[in-house]
């Protein structure tokens, strides 16, 4: 096998997994429909689920822009595993942040108090054991 044949091959190749101008307009048409989506999703109040469904719309356009437009439809398989190790570690990362954010109300082994997860104050009943951490968290003043 000369390095012409070999070149020639790779040419054929990569002749056969251009994709038309129509498939780049499909895709075009989806990506915008699912911006159009996204946009919507954020104004419609799904309650806790927005996060959710706009984390997938947009795990949908990256698959489309990956498969198309960076050519994983026809690439080596090398290439695909890459993609896809890259978004299974992306979602254990979110996982775990997602579980730190869960538990930040509870129990907190410093003090041995509870916290408020959205001002960081102590909650009710949440005051430290010991007076050796008393000014690391504000007490509320009653004021008559």
């Amino acid at each position: 096998m000369t390095i012409e044949s070999i070149a020639q091959q790779g040419t054929e190749e990569a002749d056969e997994a251009i994709s038309s101008a129509g498939s780049y307009w499909i895709v075009f048409a989806s990506l915008v429909s699912l911006t159009v989506l996204t946009v919507w999703v954020s104004y419609a109040d799904f309650g806790q689920a927005n996060i959710v469904i706009a984390v997938f719309i947009a795990s949908i356009k990256a698959l489309l822009v990956a498969l198309f437009f960076m050519h994983l439809r026809h690439g080596n398989q090398f290439h695909s595993l890459a993609f896809v190790s890259a978004f299974l570690f992306l979602a254990l990362f979110m996982l775990l942040t997602h579980d730190d954010l869960r538990t930040r109300g509870e129990m907190d082994p410093f003090y041995g108090g509870t916290v408020t997860p959205r001002s960081g104050q102590a909650a009710p009943g949440g005051e430290p054991e010991s007076a050796a951490t008393a000014d690391m968290v504000p007490v509320a003043k009653v004021v008559p």
